[in-house]
């Protein structure tokens, strides 16, 4: 039996295992990438992160009377597991635990982020997001902040971070970005990324969080079956106190103030990761120092592949 390609994005493309459908291999690919993470996903979560356009009633059918998958993965409990990965299931239920009592602490902690001069939109990013944290898991966040301020806005950012730190809250603004650069770069428009657009859960901006998912709408082609989150929510006031602050930043001493910290935390920054994944400049603050999407891209890819395989050779 061959193997499947896939694109250079880790998306399933033209599968030719014969006993295989198109429809097979994408669900297979949703598995796989969950397993890497060593999540168990139920048939919503596949049919929400699938490679191809499909109504989450095809996905239950073809785990339901596909005996291809029949051979590739279980359904215990409810969730889809690769065979042989059934113990996925007790500790997807244990993080689901962990992550329901750290939700309300995330919440409330980013709202607070939200209401800080400079900060334009708060998004939970990582396990957190898709209810997957462990025990010592972080808070991932990913917030988008007013051009020519986000290294200030990040000090600001950062005091919370320690505020929340002797409660045992551990957050990790591991990405901001300013607003005008909001458009993707060409290398960052993988799978990976959309899968991380897909994920992300806004708590505070969410008309910057419309307006980020319009001026990245290439995620649609990963994510054909993403609904966004939070679409119909307003914004709350910025508040006389914010607006004030912002107002008397646009003084050029602040300017000067932006650049000294710039210079001072670029320079920690890049002294401290070699990945060619983090980002730190005028508009961008990366901190992916562990070459994370690069190493994720090749292992789903690698589990992806032998997932198409026949289990029985």
């Amino acid at each position: 039996m061959s193997i499947a390609t896939a694109d250079p994005a880790g998306v399933p493309v033209d599968p030719t295992p014969l006993d295989l459908t198109p429809l097979d291999a994408a669900i297979l690919h949703a598995v796989a990438f969950a397993d890497v993470f060593d999540h168990a996903p139920t048939p919503d979560e596949i049919h929400r992160h699938l490679t191809i356009a499909a109504p989450v009633t095809a996905v239950e059918r073809r785990l339901g009377k596909s005996a291809a998958l029949a051979e590739r993965l279980g359904r215990p409990d409810g969730f889809v597991v690769a065979v042989g990965r059934e113990a996925l299931v007790e500790r997807r239920v244990r993080r689901t635990r962990v992550s329901a009592a750290l939700w309300p602490h995330a919440r409330l902690l980013g709202r607070l982020i939200g209401l800080l001069p400079y900060v334009r939109m708060v998004a939970v990013t990582g396990s957190l997001a898709v209810d997957a944290a462990g025990d010592d898991a972080d808070v991932d966040l990913f917030v988008i902040v007013a051009d020519g301020r986000l290294w200030l806005a990040r000090a600001l950012v950062v005091a919370v971070v320690r505020l929340a730190a002797p409660a045992g809250i551990r957050l990790c603004p591991n990405y901001l970005l300013a607003e005008g650069a909001i458009d993707l770069d060409e290398a960052d428009r993988t799978y990976g990324t959309a899968r991380e657009i897909a994920q992300m859960v806004p708590l505070a901006g969410f008309s910057t969080y419309r307006r980020f998912l319009a001026r990245n709408d290439w995620y649609v082609a990963f994510q054909p079956n993403h609904l966004p989150a939070g679409t119909r929510r307003a914004d709350g006031g910025r508040g006389l106190l914010r607006r004030t602050v912002e107002r008397i930043g646009r003084a050029s001493p602040l300017d000067r103030l932006e650049r000294w910290e710039m210079r001072r935390k670029v320079r920690r920054l890049r002294a401290a990761t070699r990945s060619p994944e983090a980002r730190y400049d005028a508009r961008r603050c990366k901190g992916h120092v562990e070459g994370h999407a690069g190493r994720t891209a090749a292992t789903v890819e690698a589990r992806f592949r032998e997932l198409l395989g026949d289990p029985r050779r």
